[in-house]
């Protein structure tokens, strides 16, 4: 901000003027992407498992924690799997 100090001619009258600089402000943070409901659901169970077995490694915990995940929202079928009724159809 410049300032300039005028006086008047018989001394007496003081004014202040100046222009304001406008300061570049910092850019703005884009918007976080919402968490799917799997990666909320894997969160979960990871801190539970991490909870029960601190000793554990990461990798022991992940494949633990997904594996939970994907029971929980496929409903129990794992991958490759065949439900029981599918198999008895094949069956004699």
């Amino acid at each position: 901000m410049t300032t300039i100090i005028i006086v008047g001619e018989n001394g007496t009258e003081v004014r202040q003027q100046g222009t304001v600089e406008t300061v570049a402000s910092a850019p703005e943070k884009p918007k976080r992407r919402r968490k799917s409901a799997y990666a909320r659901a894997y969160a979960r169970h990871f801190r539970a498992i991490k909870k029960a077995h601190p000793r554990y490694s990461f990798a022991r915990i992940a494949k633990m924690a997904h594996k939970k995940t994907r029971a929980e929202r496929k409903g129990g079928t794992k991958k490759g799997m065949r439900r029981k009724t599918a198999r008895r159809a094949y069956t004699k």
